[in-house]
C-alpha cells in the first residue's frame, strides 16, 4: 500500500456514520444500538473490528509523530456557563498529569501520556476515499494513558457530549489502528518511557454522572456495558473496557462505573 494513502477501515466507516447526529439523532443511536446488539450481541461490529485491523495494518507511518506540538503546549481551554465541557475535562487531567480511579477495594493510578492523539495522522496524505487527511474531519483520542505501561485509550465526555455507546464505538475504532504492529512500533517510538512493547490495549470512557432523568441515556448505557462485554470476550487485543464517572470537584480523580474484567 502507498504510505501516503490511509486506509479506511470499515470499521472508520461505521462509526463516522454512528457519530453523525444529523444523520441519527437520539432515537436514530438508540435504535442503532438496539439493532447491533440484537445482531448476535454486536459479533458482526466484533468482526469488522478484526477485518479493519488487518486493513490497517497494511498502513506504515512509524516516522510520523502523532501531532506536530510542543509537548508543553496546554489544550484550549473552552468556557462553558452549564457546567464542564469534555475539554474542561481534558485539561485538568493534563494538568495533573494523572487520574486517579477509584474502586471499591482500592484506588489506582493512570499516567498521563498525551492529548488529542491521531493513528492515521501523516504528513502530505489522502484517505482511500481521496480526502486530505488534514481535514478529513476525523478528530483523534482524547487522552491517551499508561497504566503498567500499557496504553489505555481515553475518550472524555460531558453530559453535554455525544453518549457512552457512540464513544464506545469511537475508542474501539482507534483501538482497532493502534494495536497493528506499525502503530505499536510507532507508539513505543513516540513515548519509549512510558509504554513497554504490547500486545493489547484497554479503553476508559470517562463520563460525567448520566442523567437518570433521560431514559435514552440510561438504555444507551446499558447497551454500552453489553457491547463492551462483548468485545472483552471476543477480542483478545482488548485488555479491559471500563467506564468512570469524574469527580465534580476535580476531574483529575474518577469512580469506577464498570469493568468489563475485574479491575480494582
Amino acid at each position: 500500500m502507498n504510505n501516503r494513502i490511509i486506509p479506511k477501515t470499515k470499521l472508520r466507516e461505521f462509526y463516522e456514520i454512528f457519530k453523525d447526529k444529523n444523520i441519527t439523532g437520539e432515537d436514530g443511536k438508540l435504535n442503532s444500538a438496539r439493532n447491533l446488539l440484537n445482531d448476535h450481541e454486536g459479533y458482526e461490529l466484533v468482526k469488522i473490528f478484526d477485518e479493519s485491523v488487518n486493513h490497517f495494518s497494511l498502513y506504515e507511518n512509524i516516522q510520523e509523530g502523532f501531532h506536530n506540538r510542543n509537548e508543553n503546549h496546554k489544550p484550549k481551554l473552552q468556557e462553558s456557563d452549564n457546567g464542564k465541557t469534555g475539554r474542561t475535562i481534558l485539561t485538568e487531567i493534563f494538568n495533573s498529569k494523572f487520574l486517579s480511579l477509584r474502586g471499591e477495594q482500592k484506588d489506582v493510578t493512570f499516567e498521563y501520556v498525551d492529548y488529542e492523539i491521531s493513528p492515521i495522522r501523516t504528513t502530505n496524505a489522502k484517505l482511500e476515499e481521496n480526502t486530505s487527511s488534514n481535514s478529513s474531519g476525523i478528530g483523534g483520542i482524547d487522552l491517551l494513558l499508561s497504566f503498567n505501561q500499557t496504553p489505555y485509550i481515553c475518550e472524555v465526555k460531558s453530559s453535554k457530549d455525544t453518549d457512552t455507546f457512540t464513544a464506545l464505538v469511537q475508542s474501539i475504532t482507534y483501538a482497532s489502528e493502534l494495536i497493528t504492529d506499525n502503530q505499536i512500533e510507532r507508539l513505543l517510538k513516540a513515548y519509549p518511557s512510558k509504554f513497554k512493547k504490547y500486545k493489547e490495549i484497554g479503553v476508559l470512557l470517562l463520563i460525567e454522572e448520566v442523567n437518570k432523568n433521560s431514559k435514552e441515556r440510561l438504555e444507551l448505557l446499558e447497551l454500552t456495558k453489553k457491547l463492551a462485554l462483548t468485545f472483552i470476550s471476543k477480542v483478545s487485543k482488548l485488555s479491559n473496557i471500563l467506564i468512570a464517572t469524574v469527580d465534580d470537584q476535580d476531574s483529575s480523580k474518577a469512580n469506577l462505573l464498570w469493568n468489563g474484567k475485574e479491575f480494582i
